[in-house]
């Protein structure tokens, strides 16, 4: 009863939060501009009369794209038109629009082609006022069935809140230590009053003014936040107090992930259980304690890495950088952005002031005096952040491996597939191309480097600046694979008996109430028909073998993420990661054998060691906890698919990725995956995705930072004619 009397809440505060009427406005050249309002549902667009919004145009498709509405968002779909749909100078083939977002028919350099506005007109205040209102009475009524949840929820709290974390050190594959901020002895105070009293005003001014008096939730913070949210029409301000802050901190598998509404009253649950079952002091302590800052877990760890001493001995201005660290701590790691680090802790002494925790005098003073570190933190700070997002993933897979609660635990020495030449050159080639590519507006990308035989992560970059985003688009990242996932729909053609030189119609196609265009009207070879990335022939083969046997395939080669059984999956219509498809591409390369990606390849227990070196445990304890492959497709059906894939590079829309040797592979918009190698020598697989450019690949492992400097800086995708 509870749970559907939220979920209801959940959708009223949905409908809510819209900040008004959305509507479409149409261009067509030489004619008035249309306005179409939007209603929920969904809106055809196209050239046809009988789209919901017809545009008569040239360079419009009959059936051109869709627009429809998703929860409190609108989603506008290419409908594999010709000219495609055109956004800030680039194609995409979906778009969750935003307000004064302005789309074209056709690329941005061509004149004269019609143009989409969309616009969200503005609600008048009163209307947003009695929306407030009416989401707060609403809350307030089920304040009722919250607390009877509360009590008949089974606490999922247990223990000491002040658990120590044991070290998590790293070794690459040459068994050198990795330095990272998990690698450190992690120092926790027994007791409140080894902090100073000024770093918790910091604390409280900052975060949680009324913590001494609230329950866990503090009513007049998210009452504030909720009609500013509502009022604004998105999230603006959070409302989390300390203990829910705690409560995300300790226990995130009971919490969960997002910004929904589930998961915030599952945080307040949470949270009202801590404060039932411990003192608020025991809370701040360990909030103090185990608090994320960007260099270990609590003030005593960053004190002693910023500062040199330890966290009692702090000073006013001292106390207030390492509090201002809080809302982001590695944007406003004094190391690396001194100025942002100096504003947000000034913004700490100003609230200290407004609270009347400090004078006026002693804040001027604080904001007055420059940031004095320690002389070896910024070196150390330097040296930890050497291979972030490898070293986050290895947390991930640790918590498959033996449970996050465990894992939360530390003191395990962990030998992973770390190549740091490797990882060296990724890093680079990767700002090279982003660099390079900064004109045409992308911002962001991702490599990922498999060894085909085991499944290990040889090197991994997660986005162009880790201190920027610690997003890792490697392996978290869902993006359409474009035309990589042909990949699919080819090999079960070829498991069902299907030879490359079979031939294959590419012609136009009609599917399922949609029609697929083509540059092409006669026969083809499976072979070049996969070589000139054909849509009409990848489709013909998904027709021939099913949609629901494109999704087995694709579950059997380790796609985990949501598969629509839809004509257009069969063209990467679906989402994945870019760590999934290169496993998938890594799997051929490997004669058929899928091996699970991790970057753990051997794990030793700590805690077992009895006084061993590092050395002589981890060679003791630890056997090798790579899995066998499993195999997902015969070496025959892999010899076949590896002749498609040589065939894209050597006279297909991958030429430029050719080297002169076995390489091969399948380019695609807005992924592209290839493979540059498909040599049975140490194989491994290199997947690249540039601001929805993407490129999987394989190449020998031994020689792979001068392979990939050639393979990686020439690949790229010429264009698809069925695009």
């Amino acid at each position: 009863m509870v749970k559907q009397a939220f979920e209801a809440l959940g959708r009223r505060w949905q409908r809510f939060s819209q900040p008004g009427q959305a509507q479409l406005q149409v261009h067509l050249p030489g004619q008035a501009s249309r306005l179409v309002p939007l209603h929920p549902g969904t809106y055809r667009i196209g050239r046809d009369n009988d789209c919901q919004i017809c545009v008569d145009h040239p360079a419009v498709s009959r059936q051109h794209a869709l627009l429809e509405r998703r929860g409190s968002h609108w989603l506008l779909s290419d409908d594999s038109s010709t000219n495609g749909l055109w956004w800030q100078g680039r194609r995409v083939q979906q778009l969750l629009l935003r307000d004064g977002d302005s789309l074209r028919f056709g690329p941005s350099q061509e004149a004269g082609l019609p143009e989409l506005d969309f616009q969200i007109r503005p609600l008048p205040q009163l209307q947003r006022l009695l929306r407030a209102t009416s989401l707060m009475l609403a809350a307030a009524a089920l304040g009722g069935l919250g607390l009877q949840a509360i009590s008949g929820l089974q606490v999922p709290i247990r223990g000491s809140l002040a658990t120590v974390r044991g070290p998590l050190v790293l070794y690459d594959r040459q068994g050198k230590a990795i330095a990272t901020a998990q690698a450190k002895e992690h120092r926790e105070l027994k007791a409140l009053q080894g902090y100073p009293r000024v770093l918790i005003d910091a604390l409280l001014a900052s975060e949680d003014s009324r913590f001494w008096w609230h329950p866990g939730v503090d009513p007049v913070g998210t009452g504030r936040a909720l009609v500013t949210n509502v009022l604004g029409g998105r999230v603006l301000e959070g409302g989390s107090t300390l203990t829910q802050q705690l409560a995300r901190s300790l226990y995130p598998d009971q919490v969960g992930q997002g910004e929904t509404l589930g998961r915030k009253w599952r945080e307040l649950l949470v949270a009202l259980q801590l404060e039932a079952r411990f003192s608020k002091r025991d809370l701040l302590l360990s909030y103090l304690n185990r608090v994320y800052l960007g260099v270990g877990w609590g003030f005593e760890d960053a004190s002693r890495h910023y500062f040199g001493k330890p966290a009692s001995d702090l000073k006013l201005e001292e106390a207030a950088l390492l509090v201002g660290l809080l809302p982001s701590p590695n944007g406003y790691d004094p190391c690396f952005d001194p100025q942002a680090a100096l504003s947000s802790r000034n913004a700490v002494l100003s609230k200290m002031g407004d609270t009347g925790r400090i004078s006026a005098d002693q804040a001027r003073s604080g904001r007055r005096s420059p940031i004095r570190l320690s002389p070896q933190a910024c070196r150390s700070s330097t040296s930890l952040r050497g291979v972030p997002f490898y070293s986050d993933q290895v947390g991930r897979d640790l918590d498959q491996l033996v449970g996050a609660d465990v894992a939360a635990e530390g003191n395990f020495l962990i030998d992973t597939y770390l190549d740091r030449n490797l990882q060296e050159q990724v890093e680079r080639l990767l700002r090279q191309r982003l660099s390079t590519s900064k004109a045409l507006g992308v911002g962001e990308g991702a490599v990922v480097v498999l060894d085909s035989r085991t499944g290990g992560i040889l090197a991994l970059a997660g986005g162009r600046d880790y201190r920027q985003s610690q997003f890792n688009r490697a392996t978290m990242a869902l993006r359409q694979p474009g035309s990589t996932f042909k990949l699919i729909p080819y090999l079960v053609a070829l498991e069902r008996g299907v030879k490359p030189s079979d031939p294959i119609s590419c012609a136009p196609l009609r599917w399922r109430g949609q029609t697929f265009s083509s540059g092409c009207g006669g026969n083809l070879s499976l072979v070049s028909a996969f070589a000139i990335s054909s849509n009409t022939a990848a489709l013909r083969l998904a027709q021939r073998v099913g949609l629901d046997a494109l999704v087995q395939k694709a579950r059997d080669l380790g796609f985990t993420s949501p598969l629509a059984a839809v004509p257009g999956l069969a063209l990467g219509q679906s989402e994945v990661t870019l760590l999934e498809l290169t496993a998938a591409y890594a799997a051929i390369a490997n004669g058929g054998v899928w091996h699970s990606p991790s970057t753990i390849r051997r794990l030793t227990d700590g805690e077992a060691c009895n006084g061993q070196s590092s050395s002589q445990c981890r060679q003791a304890n630890a056997p090798t906890t790579s899995q066998a492959g499993r195999r997902v497709s015969s070496e025959a059906t892999a010899r076949a698919m590896q002749q498609l894939l040589r065939a894209v590079v050597q006279r297909g829309t991958g030429q430029m990725a050719s080297l002169g040797g076995q390489e091969g592979g399948k380019p695609a918009q807005p992924m592209t995956a290839a493979i540059c190698s498909l040599s049975a020598m140490n194989p491994s697989a290199i997947g690249w995705w540039v601001s929805g450019w993407v490129m999987t690949t394989t190449a020998p492992a031994a020689p792979a930072a001068p392979w990939l400097q050639d393979c990686g800086a020439r690949s790229s995708e010429q264009p698809d004619p069925d695009a």
